[in-house]
C-alpha cells in the first residue's frame, strides 16, 4: 500500500485469521483504535477494532474493511487458496454494502454486474470504489469495466436484501 491513507480491501485468501492479519501488517493505531475497520452492511455504520482485542476470527469470503498503515508498505494476508465461488450478504438497501474480491486473481466489474440476479438484487448496475488520487469514489459499471484487483474492496448499491455472487470462474 503507497501511503498511509485509508484503503478498501477484502482478504483475497480463505481462512485469514484477523489477529494473524493485524500482528503481521504495519497498522496505524490512533488512541485504542487499531487502523482496521468493518463496515457493518445491516447499519451502515463503521466499526474499529480496538488496540489489545483478540480472537476476532477469520475474514468472510469477500467481506470488506478500511485498512490505514502506519506508514507505506505491506498488508500481509496468508491462507488457503481460495477455489470456491463467493456469496457475499448485502443488507443495507437505503445505502451501501462493502463487499469485496475473494480471489488472487482480478475479476471483471463487468461479468459481476451481469449475473442473473444483479438485476434485482442492486439499486443499479455500478460498483463504487474509492480513488486515493482523486480522494473520491470512482463509479464503475457496464459502460467503463475495470479489472477489481485481489484484495480489492468497493460499494454496492441494493435494492433488496440478499447475495452478491462472485464467482471461481470470473
Amino acid at each position: 500500500i503507497p501511503t498511509a491513507n485509508w484503503y478498501l480491501i477484502s482478504s483475497p485468501v480463505a481462512g485469514q485469521n484477523k489477529d494473524a492479519f493485524i500482528s503481521a501488517s504495519n497498522l496505524a493505531i490512533s488512541g485504542s483504535n487499531v487502523g482496521f475497520a468493518y463496515y457493518d452492511n445491516t447499519s451502515a455504520n463503521w466499526s474499529y477494532y480496538q488496540s489489545g482485542v483478540s480472537e476476532l476470527g477469520n475474514f468472510g469470503l469477500g467481506e470488506g474493511h478500511a485498512v490505514k498503515l502506519n506508514t507505506a508498505g505491506d498488508v500481509v494476508f496468508t491462507g488457503a487458496f481460495n477455489d470456491a465461488d463467493a456469496s457475499i450478504a448485502v443488507s443495507n438497501t437505503t445505502g451501501y454494502n462493502l463487499i469485496g474480491n475473494p480471489y488472487l486473481a482480478s475479476v471483471s466489474v463487468i461479468e459481476m454486474l451481469e449475473e442473473a440476479n444483479i438485476e434485482t438484487l442492486l439499486s443499479e448496475k455500478t460498483i463504487w470504489l474509492w480513488g486515493q488520487s482523486t480522494s473520491s469514489y470512482v463509479v464503475k459499471n457496464l459502460a467503463n469495466d475495470l479489472e477489481i484487483a485481489p484484495g480489492q474492496a468497493f460499494f454496492v448499491s441494493a435494492a433488496q436484501p440478499g447475495n452478491f455472487s462472485i464467482n471461481e470462474s470470473m
